[in-house]
């Protein structure tokens, strides 16, 4: 916005000191500084929101920060329970069945290990004096971003049986229509109606 804003000056003095040449000339920088003003306009508009985010973020960081060890808590008491679904799902599907979720629980550790990074990260700089907390902001949101994706994959892998039943239970259709395809483009062969 002080980029726009100074090139709007910037025009505007041309039109007060250095008169331009031509009416067209004086037209065409009249309307540069008309765009100028209301682009960087929108631009403040859109970063006040941001900031007004940022700024709340900073005052209740305190509280964000205290409730995320209960969720990491959560999200690890579900670690074992997954690897115990994960070990009877093997013994009910084939290794290629489960390949989207077999590693769902070693990156769930990997991601409440890097949530449980960011928030100590977080208490030391809200322990800070205010203009020392750079990088606040960023902890807390590092921290509740791999705290969901943990979440994500945990929950993945409770769903996986459900997902593969209700994909081999699809398979019978997905065959039928393939074959009736096959048949249809058969005919269309047979009959020269090939395009």
């Amino acid at each position: 916005a002080k980029t726009t804003l100074a090139q709007a000056l910037i025009v505007r003095h041309i039109l007060d000191y250095a008169v331009p040449a031509t009416p067209q000339q004086r037209r065409d920088l009249l309307t540069r500084v008309n765009v100028a003003a209301p682009k960087a306009d929108r631009e403040l508009v859109t970063q006040r929101e941001a900031f007004a985010q940022q700024r709340d973020l900073l005052i209740n960081a305190p509280s964000r920060l205290d409730s995320l060890p209960q969720k990491m808590i959560d999200l690890t008491a579900r670690l074992t329970p997954a690897e115990q679904t994960l070990a009877r799902l093997s013994s009910q599907f084939a290794e290629t069945a489960l390949v989207s979720v077999s590693d769902n629980i070693d990156e769930a550790r990997q991601r409440l290990a890097f949530a449980e990074q960011n928030i100590d990260t977080g208490r030391d700089l809200v322990s800070r004096p205010a203009g020392s907390q750079g990088g606040l902001v960023d902890a807390i949101h590092a921290a509740e971003a791999s705290l969901g994706q943990a979440r994500t994959l945990l929950d993945a892998v409770d769903s996986a049986a459900t997902d593969i039943n209700r994909a081999v239970a699809g398979l019978p259709a997905v065959i039928a229509d393939i074959q009736n395809g096959i048949s249809q483009a058969g005919a269309q062969l047979a009959q020269g109606n090939v395009a």
